[in-house]
């Protein structure tokens, strides 16, 4: 059994552009949720996925340490709530904002605390690559040989107001962690872009034949084998 392995799957129900992804962590799929309590997983646009690690997978596997003083946690969520605790004074409840009495210099302090915070969050952080997919809010970070996984579904709903206003989703895996061999990791990256990539191109060929034909094609096949099926005219 993997440790950890995303499985891209074609689902072209309702619309071309569209996939399912398991998440499979430890032998568990934590793309699974309850909804109404009905099993379900969500299907969609994954290509922000997909851009993610083909812009940020280098910088995942290089171990860059949070820039802040003896702040850590069991986890990367725990440190981050940690370093939100005690760097990030702006967000405390007892914080008087008046936004017409700010200086330049506070404001200035605020963005120089802040801006390594979210631009490490930004390369190791899946959720922030958008909210087509509901998912878990994933964040990967090297340490030493490995690559921590850590996930939670307790949401702040400034990221995915669009997909979490449901408080009947409730997922498999609420929160968790694991760490797995960071070759391992980094090959299945690989893996999933590729499998990703031979999709596309089985979507470029089905769009040909669209635009040569004039008429609608569909596919039962999730993958590699589509084959495709004149359904209705335009």
């Amino acid at each position: 059994m993997k440790k950890f392995e995303l499985k891209p799957i074609y689902y072209p129900k309702d619309s071309y552009l569209n996939y399912i992804l398991e998440i499979w962590v430890d032998g568990v799929n934590i793309s699974q949720f309850y909804e109404e309590n009905k099993l379900r997983i969500d299907v969609g646009y994954i290509f922000h996925i997909y851009n993610f690690f083909d812009d940020y997978l280098e910088d995942i596997m290089k171990e860059e340490v949070l820039p802040y003083e003896d702040i850590e946690g069991k986890t990367i969520f725990e440190t981050i709530d940690n370093i939100k605790k005690k760097y990030f004074y702006w967000l405390k409840d007892d914080y008087e904002h008046n936004e017409d009495d700010e200086s330049d210099e506070e404001i200035e302090q605020i963005i120089n605390i802040s801006e390594p915070f979210y631009e490490w969050q930004r390369a190791h952080r899946l959720l922030l690559s958008g909210p087509f997919l509901c998912i878990p809010d994933i964040i990967f970070r090297r340490i030493g040989d490995k690559i921590e996984i850590s996930w939670d579904t307790i949401w702040d709903i400034t990221y995915q107001q669009r997909k979490y206003e449901n408080e009947n989703i409730k997922f498999i895996s609420i929160k968790g962690v694991s760490y797995i061999d960071a070759d391992e990791f980094y090959l299945e990256i690989k893996k999933f872009k590729k499998k990703v990539d031979d999709i596309s191109k089985i979507q470029n060929k089905k769009f040909h034949v669209v635009e040569e034909t004039g008429k609608l094609v569909y596919s039962k096949d999730p993958y590699n084998n589509i084959k495709f099926k004149e359904e209705k005219k335009f």
